[in-house]
Formats: structure tokens, sequence, C-alpha cells
């Protein structure tokens, strides 16, 4: 007697099958990222903004003290001082001033490296932990079912999906043309994958939703480049009418 559709087993796609190493591609790759850091997002928010408050915070009080600098200088000269490049001269030569602002810029460069380094610190905990574990995914590439995998199929082990995620930093650097091999490459790998030996795989076909939440983006975009396009070109006029 054949089984009825509720007894019978789902079906399982194994990691060598060559279903289940078809590449995931470009776009689908990119849209798991995005969903991924989606996800990450409000965390990287809450931990970085009290950083970001004392940075704007310690800025705007030293942007309050150089403006009432200047303006001392100019009333005392009682419109003596005509050159605005003078007065920033005589800013730049007062050791005070420049101490001022010398603090500053190094506070906000250490504001900016330690936001910079909590958030690499939490997205490799949260890549490389999700694609070294069983899923061999994080939660972004699971929704769209895409897989990182070996050149064979198999696991990729947590030394590599390390490797793999410390790569990526040369795709971002080298102005994303390492991730853009993802879309020239027949295998779909980008440079990260090259370099650790790895691949990523769809297990199955792209889902309505996603291509649906894809295209969004796409709109979002081109209405977002539109609007400063248009906000360029207003402020070009305004600067024409001067």
């Amino acid at each position: 007697m054949t089984p009825g559709p509720a007894a019978q087993a789902p079906v399982v796609l194994a990691a060598n099958d060559d279903a289940a190493r078809r590449p995931a591609g470009f776009w689908r790759r990119y849209l798991a990222w995005s969903l991924d850091i989606g996800l990450l997002s409000p965390l990287l928010v809450l931990l970085v903004a009290p950083a970001v408050r004392e940075s704007v915070a310690a800025a705007n009080r030293l942007l309050a003290t150089l403006q009432s600098w200047m303006m001392d200088r100019v009333f005392s000269a009682d419109g003596a001082i005509t050159d605005p490049l003078a007065l920033a001269r005589q800013l730049m030569a007062d050791p005070q001033q420049r101490a001022l602002v010398s603090e500053q810029i190094n506070r906000t460069g250490s504001a900016v490296l330690q936001a910079c380094l909590l958030i690499a610190g939490i997205a490799a905990l949260y890549f490389i932990g999700f694609e070294a574990s069983r899923w061999q995914a994080t939660p972004g590439k699971r929704l769209l079912g895409v897989q990182v995998q070996s050149e064979h199929g198999g696991r990729l082990g947590l030394a590599r999906t390390a490797l793999r995620f410390f790569a990526g930093s040369l795709s971002w650097l080298s102005l994303n043309l390492g991730h853009a091999l993802a879309g020239w490459r027949q295998d779909g790998r980008a440079l990260h994958d090259l370099l650790a030996g790895a691949r990523v795989s769809a297990l199955g076909p792209m889902p309505t939703w996603a291509r649906a939440l894809l295209w969004a983006q796409v709109a979002l975009l081109l209405l977002l480049s539109t609007g400063m396009l248009l906000r360029l070109f207003w402020l070009l006029g305004q600067i024409a009418t001067l």
C-alpha cells in the first residue's frame, strides 16, 4: 500500500547533492546579507549610540567654543578683520584653541575606532557562529534557503568560516569588487569564498516574497537617489542665483 502524504518523509537535500550545490547568486546573497544586517542593527545601534552621542556633544561644545572665540576677535577688531582666512590662521595660531581642536579630533577618532571594533566583533560572533553551526547559514541565509559550504559541499568548519569572514574585509576594501565576483563567476563565488575554499549554495528556488523584497529595496534606492539628485540640483540653482 502506498503511504499517504502525511506518512511520507519530507524531502531533505543532502549537502553533496547537485541540487544543493547550485550557486546562490549575487542578488540572493545580497538580500540575505541585508536581512542579517536588519536583524543586527537594533543591537548595534543600542550599543554604539552612547559613544556617538558623547562624540557629537563634545563636537558641539568645541564648535560653540570656537564660535565664541571668533566672535570675540571680530568685535574686538571693530570691523578691521575682513579676511576670513586671516581669522582662521589666528585661530590655529592660538595654542589653547589648537589644543582643543586636537583633543576633539583624538576623541572622535577614538570613539569611531571603538564603535568599529564593537561592530566588527559582534558581526564576527554572529556570522561565524551561525555559518559554522549545523545550519551552515545565518538567519537571513536560512530564510532564503542559502547555505555556506566547503568546495565539496560539506561543512566548512570553524577555522575556515572565520577565515572567510575576515577575508570579507578584502572584498569591502576592493570597493566591493570582491563581492561583485559572485555575479561574474559561473560558480558564484566571491573573493572571500575563494580565499577560504568555500561556496555559497542555494537549496531551492528563491521565495516569491524575497523577490518582492528585493524589488522593493531597488525601488527605494532609486527613490533616494532621485531625491538626492533633485536636492543637489536645487542647491546648485540657489548658488547660481547668488
